[in-house]
């Protein structure tokens, strides 16, 4: 498939990277590709694997029920061709037919903008009982990398910036130069990256949550092809030689892919990370192979106030026309109804953010 593979506007998709996922998960049973034609010409690809995996039917982050499911689960940027209705339709009759052979219990299609054709074909197309009758829509936020940090910073709201000098003179007043910054994206600085970031990341709440960055087979297999391909970068703060805060991601195609970034609790007040982020972004500005930056999937206080749009996007699933895909499918209904039940409640008595700050202080438990 390497000659006609091709490129891709994001790393997920990427061979050697989805070859380096497919590898390094267990529950990974083979990899799923579509190719769709018109004639001789190929009009669309999918990039997925099939997977045994736990279908987690969450009310915000509690899990309340998870059967284990053999799914079909696209990538996420996994999708050329769909722009055009016909190709997205001949996708889903495809993933239909697959269903029904009994490949799979459900297609996972992650990440999906609501506006596109495949969106509103996988909530539509499928008959009434096998397809999703709820979604959960998340804002996806990107901005552009200019050629200096000054010109960044204008495009940021007037208490954005002021929020960036104050705190960061804050920092260098109390710790001056016992704060350094260290920049790791060479083949040589591998054992560093686990080292130095892992110090951090086991104590945020990503990690409580079992998400963000870890020392994982896949993820060391990861890192060291961006390092191979000098897609990865890192920025590591440190006071005293200690790390304390840290981003990380791949460039890939002209665009910073944001991973998990994290910081030691301990110095929420002194917003290491934001003195951070802006190390970083200046770094970006010089690099004349970046010109923007995807702060990833979700919403998040620092994203809104930093990138410079977002499109909204949803997970979708289509359940097998069986019995046991009927009851996935309500099962996973429920879920999502009482999930956004619940965030409007916490929204309109405003205790969400509360809620967000007491978790990352670790006083609160969200998962289940």
């Amino acid at each position: 498939m390497r000659d006609v593979w091709g490129d891709w506007p994001r790393p997920d998709a990427d061979l050697d990277f989805f070859e380096t996922v497919v590898e390094s998960r267990a529950e990974v049973v083979a990899p799923h590709v579509l190719l769709v034609t018109r004639g001789r010409e190929r009009v669309g690809t999918v990039v997925a694997r099939l997977e045994r995996v736990p279908l987690d039917c969450k009310i915000g982050y509690r899990t309340i029920y998870k059967p284990l499911v053999r799914a079909i689960t696209v990538v996420p940027g996994g999708v050329e061709g769909a722009d055009d209705s016909d190709v997205a339709s001949a996708m889903i009759q495809e993933f239909r037919a697959e269903l029904a052979r009994g490949e799979a219990d459900l297609v996972n299609l992650a990440h999906l903008p609501i506006a596109s054709p495949l969106c509103r074909l996988a909530l539509e197309k499928p008959g009434s009982a096998f397809r999703q009758h709820a979604t959960r829509t998340d804002p996806h936020w990107t901005g552009q990398i200019p050629a200096s940090l000054d010109t960044y910073l204008r495009g940021r709201s007037r208490r954005t910036r002021q929020n960036v000098r104050r705190y960061g003179k804050r920092l260098l007043r109390e710790f001056g130069d016992r704060v350094s910054v260290e920049v790791l994206r060479s083949g040589a600085d591998i054992e560093r990256v686990f080292r130095e970031i892992d110090a951090v990341a086991e104590k945020t709440y990503q990690r409580r949550l079992g998400v963000g960055f870890a020392d994982t087979k896949e993820q060391r297999r990861l890192v060291e092809l961006g390092l191979k391909r000098d897609w990865f970068r890192a920025w590591v703060l440190l006071i005293d030689g200690e790390p304390r805060a840290f981003w990380h991601g791949m460039a890939y195609h002209g665009t910073f892919f944001i991973g998990s970034p994290g910081y030691d609790p301990a110095l929420a007040t002194h917003h290491v990370g934001m003195f951070l982020q802006m190390r970083m972004i200046e770094d970006l500005c010089r690099d004349p192979a970046v010109f923007a930056i995807d702060y990833g999937f979700g919403d998040a206080q620092y994203k809104r106030s930093f990138a410079d749009e977002s499109r909204d996007e949803a997970d979708v699933r289509i359940f097998a026309p069986s019995v046991r895909g009927t009851w996935l499918e309500l099962s996973w209904t429920a879920s999502l109804v009482l999930d956004r039940i619940a965030r409007w409640v916490v929204t309109r008595v405003g205790i969400a953010d509360r809620l967000k700050r007491a978790a990352r202080r670790g006083s609160v438990i969200l998962s289940g």
